[in-house]
């Protein structure tokens, strides 16, 4: 199928959008502060770095040594990791212990959320200094305030209001020197409680009181340091601020220009006659890096399968196929087709119709979007692989390009040694390093090492892999503390496989690739899969066409090696079962939601939320609920501990003058846990192909930097936001709009099927209170209920922040419906909950209880504000975008307020239908205000109509 370029178009993915509301001068006011978060010295101001910013330093003020990582993961939103060390305070574990560990350590989690000022309104924000929560950490610096900041000229200005360590208000000013000179002056009251700090009276914090900061800034480029004077101590703050969104950091001064030597094209019988124009063409396609090369010319088509082994973006490299090709084939050719294949899997298709055109795109002098029309871009399908006609002329070009040993800087940032043939079988040498912190035995363990691996491919998806590992230096096997886990200990005897061999298997495996269908992909493995594991498996993996989503499920049977490496095992087998759902989020956000059975039998979810920015780089987060209860510190019977980290993927060839497709990454983790574990996957279809389809294929028009020019299309121009709204005829409308339903008959239709529900749910109150209370009181049921108390908040935020995201008109007036439907269903809440006075289950009385007129909270059950707030403030979104699926998480909120015994059955289904009609009615007049015509139309898909409410 051939796909045109379409007009902007914003669907449900657009909520993700955030409020990118003004670039100004606030962005570049932000300067990290000593605990890293966006501030002035200490305290934090209502300023973010500019979008994708990652910042990383080191501050020092006595008695405080902090090593801290900040990033702008969204325009809005900024989280940032500390580690920091105490001098002098204790640990707090044994003598003996504290005698490596050294002194006191915490690691910590915050989080800033930003409006960016505007010309007459200040940047707002709130934010939180320690996410980590009472299972995974100490809450040291737990603190949460509400801050302003304005930008005047060179002067910027500060206001805040803390609780917790920060204690009261703040404020303070940074004033720019010159607007040429990188030098500022920065000032603040200090509203730090020092003297809550662990071991404030051992360090001699408790002796810093509230009060004035000054400090002395320089930035240069990515550089910048702070030299602050503060409670009679001289602090220090140097750092390195990267900016992530750049699309390349260092110039590809190295890398090869396209295929431009003009050659004279053969005619039909030359082509077949003469094997040299194949070689040709061949020869040109190994030069630039093309491997597994299948090439035949049939009645006027060339039919070319390959992949390529350096160039990164699959569309980029499809160009330099295309441009090679065009130049080389027959001159009666009036079709190129290329088919890429990742692991001699086809993934994509790509079909130029237009010779003529995609020449002149080449030379400059047709636009992309011309392009774009004659070239269909299509998932490959089962058996687009061709037989090649040309295998004497593989070969030769093979043989005409020996392969180099040694290479620096292209796998890894320090060296690699690897080799590699015509069919990708490769072998190489690399480092290895992972670190590991806060054992007791030492604050840092970390694990250098030498990583040898190969891979041979026996064609028709056979393959091998195997890899061996040389400990140089650890010293993790030093660990003196058994794990004290009631779960099978999956990882947690991870110092035990340290003491074991130092040169030994991580992995051995025989794989099967296979493509089912289009999109439909599936591997089967067995061997050594990890360093504790090996077993048998299988994967399955679905990339429907051009769609938002991908889907795969992944189930092996494992058994747990012994700790010498080789081919001992342990008694410990289980199954794994993991089904994972990728979803694509504008911006370059990825969610993925893993359910299923983990490594120590535990039943749960894996949350992950990722983005990538425009050089590649990846930077994530993964939360895991399960029903394995980690009861190890700091977890306990009563909270248990849930498996969470953060990540980051690295792409070098945003930091090499060439193009690679060799990318490092790291975690960061609490010290390794068996709860929400998985084993390490033989071969995830979903990674191999996210590059080439993912970022690739579904990446706008499947065009993105096509012949190695840079023209993607611009960005839609921003949108209105709630301001430009008209708000003062909210009532008047609304009134209009009841009356106006009121002589509907669906009206009356609705009006009568709700109270009939109703009426019909009363019937089961106390029924279904009493399930509730022997039977949805338990740990997972308590997390269900708490996730759906705070959808009504979520669904809020969602609509404010939609509302004042400017990205788009629709959006605004939908997240404008959402706000005021929410705000009219908390004032109809209020009201009809002190009209009726019915009694809450929780208190015992019986559900035909009411007391009208009390204001006491256990005589507010009806109606549910909750359920209310959460069905009209999603409803607006599930009308404008076509996604009646919100109402799964609305109902949510209707199985939370009865699971928490707040409310009767019947309390949550009419407020459902009271909080459906406020939305429907918002939304209505909403549409109204865009112009929004009653409609038929015929699409590709069907017949597609909308109307007004009139």
């Amino acid at each position: 199928m051939t796909h045109h370029p379409a007009p902007p178009r914003f669907k449900l993915k657009t909520l993700a959008c955030l409020p990118l509301l003004f670039a100004g001068s606030a962005a570049t006011m932000a300067a990290p502060s000593v605990v890293g978060t966006s501030g002035l010295i200490n305290m934090p101001d209502a300023h973010i770095a500019p979008e994708g910013t990652l910042s990383s330093g080191y501050s020092y003020f006595k008695p405080y040594g902090l090593l801290w990582t900040d990033l702008a993961f969204l325009p809005w939103l900024e989280g940032t990791f500390r580690y920091t060390r105490i001098a002098n305070v204790p640990a707090g574990f044994t003598e003996e212990q504290n005698k490596t560990y050294g002194s006191y350590k915490d690691k910590s989690l915050g989080a800033k959320l930003a409006l960016p000022e505007s010309k007459w309104f200040p940047a707002l924000a709130v934010g939180k200094t320690d996410l980590t929560g009472v299972n995974a950490g100490t809450q040291l610096y737990s603190s949460r305030y509400v801050t302003a900041s304005k930008n005047i000229g060179l002067l910027d200005l500060t206001v805040g209001y803390g609780k917790g360590r920060i204690d009261g208000p703040f404020g303070g000013a940074r004033l720019q020197l010159s607007e040429k000179l990188p030098l500022s002056l920065v000032a603040e009251y200090d509203a730090n409680n020092y003297a809550q700090d662990i071991g404030s009276s051992v360090s001699g914090s408790d002796r810093k009181k509230k009060g004035p900061s000054v400090g002395l800034e320089y930035r240069w480029g990515w550089l910048g340091t702070q030299l602050s004077y503060q409670h009679n101590t001289v602090g220090i703050n140097g750092y390195v601020s990267v900016p992530l969104d750049m699309k390349e950091f260092v110039p590809k001064i190295d890398e090869p220009e396209p295929w431009a030597k003009p050659v004279p094209r053969p005619t039909v019988e030359q082509w077949k006659s003469d094997p040299s124009y194949k070689a040709r063409a061949i020869e040109a396609l190994y030069g630039d890096d093309f491997r597994a090369i299948r090439l035949a010319w049939r009645d006027g088509v060339l039919d070319v399968a390959l992949t390529n082994r350096r160039i990164s973006a699959m569309s980029r490299a499809v160009g330099r196929a295309a441009r090679i090709l065009m130049m080389h084939s027959p001159d009666a050719t009036r079709e190129i087709r290329i088919t890429y294949s990742v692991n001699e899997l086809p993934a994509a298709t790509y079909r130029f119709y237009d010779l003529d055109a995609l020449q002149k795109y080449f030379y400059g002098l047709t636009p992309r979007s011309r392009l774009a029309r004659s070239v269909s871009v299509e998932l490959a399908a089962p058996g687009s692989i061709p037989d090649s006609e040309a295998e004497e002329a593989l070969q030769a070009a093979a043989e005409a390009h020996p392969e180099s040993v040694f290479h620096v800087g292209e796998d890894v940032p320090l060296f690699a040694l690897r080799t590699q043939d015509k069919n990708l079988n490769q072998a190489r040498v690399r480092p290895y390093v992972s670190f590991f912190f806060n054992d007791p035995s030492g604050a840092l363990k970390y694990d250098f090492s030498l990583l040898g691996s190969m891979g041979h491919s026996f064609g028709s998806g056979w393959s091998t892999q195997g890899a061996v590992q040389w400990d140089l230096v650890e010293n993790v096997s030093d660990v003196t503390q058994a794990s004290n886990s009631d779960l099978p200990h999956v990882r947690t005897d991870v110092a035990e496989y340290k003491k074991g061999a130092k040169f030994k298997l991580s992995r051995l495996l025989l794989n099967k690739y296979v493509q089912l269908d289009k999109g439909l992909y599936a591997r089967a493995s067995t061997g050594v899969y990890e360093e504790m594991f090996a077993g048998a498996g299988t994967q399955i993996a679905y990339f429907p066409e051009r769609g938002p989503w991908a889907a795969d499920l992944a189930v092996d049977w494992v058994r747990q090696r012994d700790t010498e490496g080789w081919f001992g095992l342990r008694d410990y087998s289980t199954t794994t079962a993991i089904a994972s759902l990728h979803y694509q989020l504008p911006m370059n956000l990825t969610g993925t939601m893993r359910a299923g059975r983990f490594l120590a039998r535990d039943d749960g979810v894996r949350l992950e939320l990722s983005r990538r920015f425009q050089s590649g780089v990846e930077v994530g987060a993964w939360y895991t609920v399960t029903n394995g209860n980690d009861i190890t510190q700091p977890g306990s019977p009563g909270s248990p501990y849930h498996d969470k980290g953060m990540f980051i993927s690295i792409p070098l060839n945003s930091m090499l003058t060439k193009d690679t497709q060799a990318s490092g990454g790291f975690a960061i983790a609490p010290w390794t846990r068996d709860v929400g574990q998985m084993v390490a996957s033989p071969g995830d279809l979903y990674s191999l192909f996210e590059r080439s389809l993912v970022h690739g294929l579904f990446h706008k028009d499947g065009l993105s930097r096509f012949g190695d020019v840079d023209d993607d299309y611009a960005t839609a121009p921003r949108g209105k936001t709630m301001f430009d709204l008209p708000l003062g005829d909210l009532a008047a409308r609304d009134a209009s709009a009841l009356g106006s339903l009121a002589l509907k008959p669906s009206s009356w239709a609705m009006l009568a099927t709700a109270t009939g529900l109703t009426l019909l749910a009363a019937k089961g109150d106390n029924s279904v209170d009493r399930y509730s209370s022997n039977h949805m009181q338990g740990s997972v049921w308590n997390k269900i209920g708490n996730g759906g108390n705070a959808i009504p908040y979520g669904a809020l935020a969602m609509g404010g922040l939609a509302a004042f995201s400017g990205l788009d008109d629709n959006l605004t007036l939908v997240g404008a419906s959402s706000l005021e439907a929410g705000a009219s269903a908390l004032v109809v809440a209020s009201g009809l909950k002190y009209a009726a006075g019915r009694a809450r289950p929780k208190t015992g009385a019986d559900s035909h209880t009411f007391e009208s007129g009390s204001s006491n909270d256990s005589n507010a059950s009806f109606p549910s504000g909750h359920t209310m707030i959460a069905w009209a403030a999603l409803t607006p979104f599930a009308k404008a975008y076509d996604a009646p699926w919100l109402y799964g998480f609305a109902a949510m909120t209707n199985v939370a307020r009865i699971q928490k015994r707040e409310h009767w059955l019947s309390d949550t289904v009419a407020s459902s239908f009271i909080g459906y009609a406020l939305g429907s009615l918002t939304w209505s007049w909403r549409k109204k205000d865009n112009g929004a015509p009653d409609t038929v139309s015929v699409t590709p898909n069907g017949v597609a109509a909308q109307w007004s409410f009139k």
